[in-house]
């Protein structure tokens, strides 16, 4: 059985390994960031009516309205009118393909990783590998929200070249492109805007409180009682209490937390050119400290922060001094470690679902077979897999 995730994830662990062999060869470092790049982005954008979300995304695309009629005559829709927006256009305006459609978020992601990514001196490539070992379903399936994330990322980017109106623009798009946007969105800016008024020391002490203080705090019940008053609709609060109810009291992912948490700790090197990426971090490991036991929930808001952590971490990492060699050794063991037990359980979870939706179907399959034939098959393990495997994942 084929599967892109583990092929893609592979691929990157190797390569990173050969950068990490040679710290110094900033040539070949360079090389094998190129190398990475472009092949995970080519290995996501062949994928091809893959994942079981495309029994709700391929019949939304194949029945969008015009964006004319969207503005002027909008149906009832669950569906956040950013995304329905960007499918209209690709297939009233630029006629694209369903396929074509989600290429384009895919070079759009990789494009504002890369642009994130290229900040580092060094271990670029092993940055790639982390952000996107943990990122997977969202790069693979989850459309709306990665667009959403990649949206967000530019915004960040923007606002670190102090492009306020394109910064503006980039958060209004990303929060009406997915529910869980907002809430990003917001904390970020009270982040940044009191971090352009405040002492960084005082920003960092804050934070590490709130990052103690609320990671002992059951926010669950709180947090439904409270999702009754927002301004949402009836489907975004039951999606919200939906992620809510589903509980772990542990993932082994927990442990690159505090690895980050502990380079945060680092935080005696006082570069300008990270406040923006320290301050994203810090928010990004509140959220993650408050909902860390609501691994649903959670899955959804890290995808924001992932990419600025990993970054921001790996640059930290590379500026301190050599006394914390070793601990810097050991995160980079830590992370190889979680890497081989994710994808030996990946590999035996796989291969216990039945319906098949974990064999990857690509655009070359189209040379065998034909369109239809292809969606409709793939359809149908989407099927199969929600009304069977789905609470079993959970």
């Amino acid at each position: 059985m084929f599967n892109i995730i583990c092929v893609t994830i592979s691929i990157l662990c190797g390569l990173s390994f050969i950068e990490l062999l040679y710290p110094n060869a900033k040539n070949l470092s360079n090389q094998l960031y190129q190398l990475a790049i472009l092949t995970t982005t080519f290995l996501v954008a062949i994928k091809y009516y893959f994942g079981p979300d495309i029994m709700i995304y391929v019949p939304m695309y194949e029945e969008i309205q015009t964006p004319k009629d969207l503005l002027l005559r909008p149906n009832p829709s669950e569906y956040e009118i950013g995304f329905l927006i960007y499918i209209s256009i690709c297939k009233h305006w630029l006629h694209c393909s369903f396929w074509t459609m989600t290429t384009i978020i895919t070079i759009l992601y990789f494009s504002a990783l890369h642009l994130l990514i290229r900040k580092l001196p060094t271990l670029k490539t092993f940055s790639l590998f982390a952000i996107i070992f943990l990122q997977t379903n969202l790069i693979f399936f989850e459309l709306r929200q990665c667009l959403a994330v990649t949206l967000f990322i530019f915004s960040i980017l923007c606002f670190d070249k102090k492009h306020y109106i394109l910064y503006a623009l980039f958060t209004a798009s990303a929060i009406i492109t997915h529910k869980s946007a907002p809430i990003i969105c917001i904390i970020s800016l009270i982040g940044l805007i009191i971090f352009k008024f405040k002492q960084e020391n005082s920003i960092f002490a804050i934070s590490i409180l709130f990052l103690f203080a609320f990671i002992t705090i059951p926010l669950k019940n709180l947090l439904l009682t409270l999702s009754d008053t927002l301004p949402f609709s009836t489907e975004v609060l039951e999606s919200i209490q939906d992620h809510l109810i589903v509980e772990r009291l542990f993932q082994v992912v927990f442990f690159l937390y505090l690895i980050t948490s502990y380079c945060v700790y680092i935080y005696f090197y006082k570069s300008q050119k990270l406040k923006t990426w320290h301050i994203i971090t810090i928010c990004g490991l509140i959220i993650i400290a408050l909902f860390y036991q609501y691994w649903f929930f959670i899955n959804r808001l890290r995808s924001y922060f992932i990419p600025f952590i990993a970054v921001y971490t790996i640059m930290l990492c590379y500026n301190s001094p050599n006394k914390h060699l070793f601990s810097k050794q050991l995160a980079v063991l830590i992370i190889y470690c979680l890497f081989f037990v994710n994808l030996k359980n990946l590999y035996i979870g796989n291969g216990n679902l039945k319906s098949g939706i974990a064999e990857t179907s690509t655009i070359f399959q189209l040379l065998n077979d034909t369109e239809e034939n292809i969606k409709a098959r793939n359809i149908k393990k989407a099927e199969i897999f929600w009304l069977t495997e789905y609470q079993k994942q959970e």
